[in-house]
């Protein structure tokens, strides 16, 4: 950057369209967006706390598929925000000659290191989605009994964003810069896995608010009806899946800055997207979590829990059977016990005397 001819910068950054005001408007962008990150990822640190704190009391002991997949998806959240700083710190202290090298290097981030930090960010964004797209549909397997052809087609998604999320990520950090043709293919690919993501996300929690529902409406649930649909929104992921959606749009409208034709707005706009869809993946189904794993602990669930108080680790079987054999020995007992009174009075009638 400290190579480059500040006259030529700056007659190319007019030459592409930004005014004075655009270079002030995107970096106040690029620092608020740093600062949000921090502190929206400090409010998930004290969820994900909370939310290990109230499975391991209450989930399932010797089961902890749920909790490490928590833990990575925050390990990821944090090398995210790690990168954002590391980025910000590159762009206003090493690149930071004046306005317009500090603007260049948000516009265009390989003049940073080459695509480095865009390669590894996209690994790790990859991996928050798909792992947090597993919590989900491991909720909508369990809440559906555990059936595999309600999971199947999610799934399948959940296997394509990664593979093109990855394979795009990867690809930033192989191809040259110089090859533009290539990173728009590689852009497009990891465009089209956020947005098989936001698909995914939209079938699950479409899923479960719709088995949720189900079972709901049967219930006299009147005068709860907005708790219950507060209930339905936490337990399906719905924040998390509209936040992914919202990022599904962004991308697409993105795509258009490697073109060559970027906007501030665009740019903006993508910018307050990932800072946000990304740590709320975590968020969304931590709370989740914690919902689920709240509900299964009750000891005495009303009818309208039922349903709402599976958790992760096979309490959908395991109730019930346990149901079903306190049912049939309460039958048991209850019919033994009728058999023994009709005896005793089939005996009284034929032996009036006979003393009780």
């Amino acid at each position: 950057m400290s190579t480059l001819n500040e006259t030529a910068l700056q007659e190319a950054i007019m030459k592409a369209g930004f005014t004075f005001d655009d270079e002030k408007s995107l970096i106040a962008s690029n620092l608020h967006v740093t600062i949000f990150s921090a502190l929206f990822t400090g409010i998930y640190t004290v969820i994900f706390g909370m939310t290990m704190y109230t499975y391991l009391k209450n989930g399932v002991r010797n089961r902890y598929l749920v909790p490490v997949t928590m833990s990575i998806v925050y390990l990821c959240n944090l090398g995210i925000l790690g990168g954002e700083w590391y980025d910000t710190k590159a762009q206003f202290v090493d690149n930071g000659m004046n306005r317009d090298t500090i603007f260049f290097s948000i516009v265009d981030g390989r003049v940073v290191d080459g695509g480095m930090l865009e390669g590894f960010s996209g690994i790790l964004n990859a991996i928050t989605l798909a792992l947090s797209d597993f919590l989900l549909i491991w909720r909508c397997f369990n809440i559906w009994d555990r059936s595999i052809r309600m999971i199947t087609i999610p799934m399948l998604l959940t296997i394509v964003e990664a593979a093109l999320m990855l394979s795009a990520s990867i690809g930033v950090l192989i191809v040259p810069s110089t090859e533009t043709s290539r990173l728009s293919s590689l852009n497009k690919a990891f465009s089209a896995g956020i947005i098989i993501a936001g698909c995914t996300t939209l079938i699950s929690t479409a899923l479960i608010a719709y088995r949720i529902h189900s079972f709901l409406k049967h219930q006299d649930i009147l005068t709860k009806k907005f708790s219950h649909i507060m209930d339905i929104i936490i337990q399906s992921g719905a924040l998390y899946s509209a936040s992914i959606l919202v990022l599904g749009v962004a991308t697409v409208l993105n795509s258009s800055i490697v073109e060559g034709h970027p906007t501030v707005l665009l740019i903006t706009f993508n910018f307050w997207a990932n800072s946000i869809a990304f740590p709320l993946a975590g968020i969304a189904t931590n709370v989740m979590v914690a919902r689920v794993t709240t509900l299964s602990d009750s000891t005495n669930p009303s009818k309208s829990k039922q349903l709402t108080r599976i958790d992760f680790q096979h309490s959908t079987a395991q109730s019930a059977v346990q149901l079903s054999i306190n049912y049939h020995s309460q039958n048991n007992s209850s019919r033994e016990a009728d058999g023994c009174v009709q005896d005793q009075a089939a005996k009284t009638e034929k032996d009036p005397n006979q003393q009780v």
